[in-house]
């Protein structure tokens, strides 16, 4: 019976702890404001109102309301500000506020003071680092700053594309830029947000600055890898992408079909071989159905869709002038409608260059096919596809399985062509 009493008294103690802990922090933003506002509306504190001894939350709340609202009285704002640092010494951001408060008055070796003081109590808090640095901008030290926002990335790297927007505008430069934000930090940590973050920013020389700062493990991962390729093909950088692509994948890029008889698989990207879902349509390795090596690859048309098909290409580095043979192997299974299934080879952008194959249905053994490409003066890329027009005709709905293998690209001498 004692025991039962004894626990029901330390339940009822803890339940009664608890309620009043609830209450207090109910209260509190309510008494803080109420507090403030009287500060602002009688710009005096009254004695009823007075700071009680215990607490290190109201100083700071009542200091920077002044500063953000009024009345600015910088000595009234310091005092309270030291108030609340004596109650609360390790509390980092009270230490930035009174470092923003010296350099709005001009006091920029106090504040360089206090700033220090804040980064060794909170060394890796992301909201504390980013005020650091608007503050170090704010004084002029953009250096300095952008070393802040490097740290500031290397614990928050999911922040890059709001790092770089402010780190773009301190310096123009992407070699400094990196050399500034990279300074103490871990590369794999720093450098791979960055790159991401330039790709998505379209920012291309940025981006060939942090890839340039890679370690290799970042330039052999299809993630960051893939995405800048893409970025420099479509920007017309032909040279930094064959170098990116050596990296990658360790074979050149120049003139060549990369895997041509699909022994690998699919890169997804960049020089190789990509495929991109479409309703409708599978397509992959197969490794049950060749004519060279192990594998071709396969399109399937499922049978549900009217498809408009364009979704399986790899794009080239050529050289600008010369004429291109392409040469493959395909075969076809039962390829349904009018509008059946070709071969296009065409400069990007340049709408002259587009050469295809006659569209083939129904079914067919292995056969090769060809074609001529010439690539325009201001062009550096070539594409091949797989294409399959839409039809507005009756048996619009396309099914059957289509494969290719063994395709090369050669370059031929000027005067050369297929049908001479």
């Amino acid at each position: 019976m004692q025991r039962r009493r004894l626990r029901r008294v330390i339940a009822a103690l803890f339940l009664f702890t608890f309620a009043a802990l609830l209450l207090v922090v109910a209260f509190e933003p309510w008494r803080v404001e109420r507090f403030v506002t009287d500060i602002e509306t009688r710009r005096a504190l009254p004695a009823q109102h007075a700071i009680p001894a215990w607490d290190p939350i109201a100083p700071r709340m009542m200091a920077r309301r002044m500063l953000a609202t009024g009345p600015y009285q910088p000595d009234t704002i310091q005092r309270h500000l030291e108030t609340s640092i004596a109650r609360r010494p390790l509390y980092a951001p009270t230490w930035v506020d009174l470092a923003q408060l010296m350099t709005r008055e001009g006091n920029d070796k106090e504040s360089e003071r206090y700033l220090a003081v804040a980064g060794k109590l909170w060394p890796t808090r992301g909201r504390l680092l980013w005020r650091t640095a608007m503050a170090q901008i704010t004084m002029g030290h953009n250096d300095r700053a952008l070393n802040t926002l490097g740290t500031y990335l290397s614990t928050h790297p999911g922040r890059a594309h709001q790092v770089l927007t402010m780190a773009r505008k301190l310096q123009s430069d992407p070699a400094l830029l990196l050399q500034a934000l990279t300074t103490g930090q871990s590369a794999i940590r720093v450098i791979k947000p960055i790159l991401a973050s330039a790709i998505h920013l379209k920012d291309a020389p940025l981006a060939h600055a942090a890839w340039e700062s890679a370690p290799e493990t970042i330039k052999q991962d299809p993630k960051p890898a893939l995405p800048y390729l893409a970025l420099l093909t479509a920007g017309g950088h032909r040279e930094q992408a064959e170098a990116a692509w050596r990296s990658f994948t360790g074979n050149p890029a120049r003139d060549e079909v990369y895997n041509p008889s699909f022994e690998r698989p699919l890169t997804g990207g960049g020089f190789g071989w990509r495929a991109v879902k479409t309703a409708g349509v599978k397509v992959d390795r197969d490794c049950t159905v060749n004519y060279h090596g192990d594998c071709s690859l396969g399109v399937q048309f499922l049978g549900t869709d009217n498809v408009h098909f364009h979704h399986t290409s790899q794009i080239i580095p050529v050289t600008p002038g010369r004429t291109y043979r392409v040469n493959g192997y395909w075969r076809g299974d039962n390829i349904t409608t009018r509008s059946g299934v070709f071969i296009e080879a065409f400069s990007p952008g340049a709408g002259k260059s587009r050469v295809r194959t006659p569209a083939k249905t129904k079914s067919w053994r292995w056969e090769p096919f060809s074609l001529d490409v010439t690539i325009p003066f201001d062009a550096e890329f070539l594409q091949l596809r797989v294409r399959r027009q839409k039809t507005d005709a009756l048996d619009r709905i396309i099914a059957g399985k289509v494969w290719f293998d063994a395709i090369t690209l050669t370059p031929l001498p000027p005067t050369t062509s297929k049908h001479e």
